[in-house]
């Protein structure tokens, strides 16, 4: 992994696909999404969970008294895939692609989890103990608490005395090594017998004694473990990206300290990493003239918002500055030419070093010149820790040379831009999705926009749309990385970009956004009101909100595309909504859950629906199941779940055809619900329903059109299922 979030993600994804106990596996699956997104505190407090289960469940199937330790000097290899990575992230000679400090906390959370494995077995023992007399008392452990010990002392004492002291914990490196000691010189097997100590040992634990930094060099010792230092804390903040907290904690350093240049250089980043890119500017122009190093954040602030005069009275670029300030003075020379800048961009890049180029187009292509040499010999030289920045630098230069050949003709138009934003959008898909990796990529492309909505007329509206929806896209991302400010930052930024021409599907887009901060940040009220009014202002476009069926279809029809899906978006997130706080009924919420499938057919709606008539079904069967009613009542029970069978089957097989988003949960459930329904008709009180055995059909009908129509591979996964 390249970080230490995702590290913890890859870890536990891999655990719970390993897992084979129904129970365990249903419940941390459900997980998976919000491990995916969570912050690392949510992944450190998964961990040991997942950890656990998996420990369990390999305890089941192998020998409990076979060994899981391997000896330093054995040549063999662990076969517990929770013992290779315990010893992968320990060991001395790891080469992970994260850097120092993000393996500082690798190796940090893999000690914690040592912890959490010995003090579980100790509470279990203690719990089991307690209350009892010293005679009475069952010292056994149990088959659990056997492998989850077996875990715990896995790593031997010296490799966790090293890894201690790599992370600064000095008073565990200082028991382990003693403990380790302790084992060698068989001390405690044979009290009397005392083997040979080594000096380089002994040299060791005087090493780590005076690091512990204390006159008696042990009291305190706790004390100092659970303190950690502040440059550490807020080093861990900017890895785990809780930039609101590295800020607040790089502020109070500078009130301390006001000249201290890395605070402020650190300040400065946080507000860059926020994306507030305006105070970040005006931080780092006033500290330029007294810190070194800042002239870079000055660039980096001034292409995204335009303050191109800066840019030009800042003078050349050479090819020793970042790759900022290229990407700066080209944007410049962009922006002074327009759209005939971008078409000579389109030209072979031929320089003479001799030649002084200083103005018009011969600027332009220097500055193209000079950006290509700076992202080449950043790609040549970035180790594993950089490279996705120079990465992402050979993108934007290759985005740029996209819109260069888009715009090389003559005659312009707003089908070039959309052209151009088709393209850039297919590209921008290939990158991680973080908001830091994609943001430098859509920040230029906003700048891109700008420039062609300046030097075309005809162009600005369809400019202005397509900048309006990159700031948009980076707001989402920023949502999803659970940076509230930096989220609103890049809707304020695409709320000055739109306007009336623009689109009111952008401007609703915008607001489903802000709705979705709300909702994230528990005003829930507020977010399902502000949901709701968008919803209503695109209904009155499709004529779908509060008319019949066959006007909604016709009105729906006349509204453009991209309003469809808006409406159809904004009223599906209102009806989850609703349906997770209990706002409304049932019948409210199919209705509102049709009306946004005539809007716009998705995947994610039919699943939502289904998941909604399979709730009602569930909810019936067990009130049929406790249900003493007449055999009139009970038929007309028996009917309504068949119905609601019907429509399980129905939607669940929709949300297939339209792809394998929904594969894992959509498709064993229609299996489930359909051998259901089948075995329901075979009961006699049933068989005689002719409805019922109609709505049976019609549910086989959709099954058989699915079997011939999904890709044969999608069935493996219920396999087991079908074979049973």
């Amino acid at each position: 992994s390249a970080s230490y979030v995702g590290w913890l993600r890859a870890w536990i994804v891999e655990l719970t696909n390993s897992l084979t106990a129904p129970s365990a596996r249903n419940l941390f699956r459900a997980c998976l999404g919000a491990v995916k997104e969570g912050s690392a505190e949510l992944l450190q407090f998964v961990l040991p969970q997942v950890v656990y289960q998996y420990v369990l469940q390999r305890q089941g199937k192998g020998d409990d008294s076979a060994p899981i330790v391997v000896d330093d000097d054995d040549d063999s290899t662990c076969a517990d895939v929770v013992v290779d990575e315990l010893f992968a992230v320990l060991a001395d000679d790891a080469e992970p692609r994260m850097g120092a400090d993000q393996l500082r906390l690798c190796r940090v959370a893999v000690l914690e989890l040592l912890d959490v494995c010995d003090s579980h077995v100790r509470t279990q023992q203690q719990q089991r103990t307690a209350g009892k007399r010293s005679s009475r008392r069952d010292t056994r452990a149990t088959q659990a608490e056997k492998a989850v010990q077996r875990v715990a002392s896995s790593v031997p004492y010296n490799v966790i005395a090293r890894a201690s002291a790599s992370c600064g914990q000095y008073e565990r490196a200082v028991q382990s090594t003693e403990l380790w000691q302790r084992e060698r010189s068989g001390f405690g097997t044979h009290a009397t017998e005392f083997g040979h100590v080594d000096d380089a040992v002994l040299e060791q634990l005087q090493e780590l004694y005076f690091k512990l930094d204390d006159e008696d060099g042990m009291a305190g010792a706790e004390q100092s473990r659970s303190t950690e230092d502040r440059a550490q804390t807020l080093r861990r903040y900017e890895i785990e990206g809780n930039w609101a907290y590295a800020l607040i904690g790089h502020e109070a350093q500078l009130r301390v300290e006001p000249e201290n240049a890395d605070a402020q250089r650190r300040w400065i980043e946080c507000l860059q990493s926020m994306g507030q890119w305006e105070g970040a500017w005006t931080a780092a122009r006033s500290l330029t003239d007294d810190v070194g190093g800042l002239q870079g954040a000055c660039y980096a602030a001034a292409w995204r918002l335009g303050k191109w005069d800066w840019v030009e009275q800042a003078g050349a670029v050479d090819t020793s500055m970042s790759f900022d300030a290229a990407s700066s003075a080209l944007l410049l020379a962009v922006g002074r030419n327009g759209l005939s800048g971008l078409g000579h961009l389109a030209q072979p890049v031929m320089l003479d070093q001799s030649m002084v180029l200083d103005q018009g187009l011969d600027r332009l292509t220097r500055e193209m010149d000079v950006a290509l040499r700076i992202a080449g010999r950043e790609i040549k030289m970035a180790g594993t820790t950089h490279r996705m920045a120079a990465n992402i630098h050979a993108h934007m230069l290759g985005d740029l040379a996209l819109a260069a050949a888009q715009f090389s003709a003559t005659e312009h138009d707003c089908a070039a831009v959309s052209v151009l934003a088709e393209k850039w959008r297919v590209r921008v898909a290939s990158l991680p999705t973080t908001y830091a990796a994609q943001e430098p990529v859509l920040a230029l492309h906003a700048s891109v926009y700008a420039a062609i909505g300046a030097g075309c007329e005809g162009c600005a509206g369809t400019a202005r749309r397509a900048a309006a929806r990159t700031r948009l896209q980076a707001a989402q991302l920023a949502r999803l990385g659970g940076s509230r400010a930096t989220t609103l930052s890049m809707l304020a930024l695409a709320e000055a970009e739109a306007d009336v021409d623009t689109g009111a599907d952008v401007r609703a887009w915008l607001q489903i956004e802000r709705a979705h901060v709300m909702w994230h940040e528990g005003f829930s009220a507020a977010a399902m009101t502000a949901m709701r009014r968008v919803s209503d202002g695109l209904g009155v476009q499709v004529r779908a909100s509060g008319e019949s069926d066959a006007e909604s279809e016709a009105g729906t029809a006349m509204a453009g595309d991209a309003t469809r899906a808006a409406f159809a978006h904004a009223t599906l997130l209102l009806t989850q909504w609703q349906e997770a706080s209990n706002a409304v009924g049932s019948a409210q919420l199919l209705a509102q859950y049709e009306r946004a499938l005539r809007a716009h057919e998705s995947d994610r709606a039919h699943y939502a629906l289904a998941r909604l008539y399979d709730t009602l079904f569930v909810t019936l069967s067990e009130k049929d199941a406790r249900s003493r009613e007449t055999t009139t009542a009970a038929d007309h029970r028996s009917l309504q779940m068949a119905t609601l069978q019907y429509y399980v089957v129905r939607h669940y097989g929709r949300t297939l055809m339209h792809g394998a988003r929904y594969l894992f949960r959509a498709l064993p459930r229609l299996l489930t619900v359909w051998l259901d329904f089948g075995a329901s008709i075979l009961r006699p009180a049933d068989a005689r329903s002719t409805r019922m055995v109609d709505r049976f059909r019609t549910a086989n009908r959709v099954v058989a059109n699915l079997a011939r129509r999904l890709p044969a591979y999608n069935f493996l996964v219920v396999m087991a299922q079908l074979v049973s």
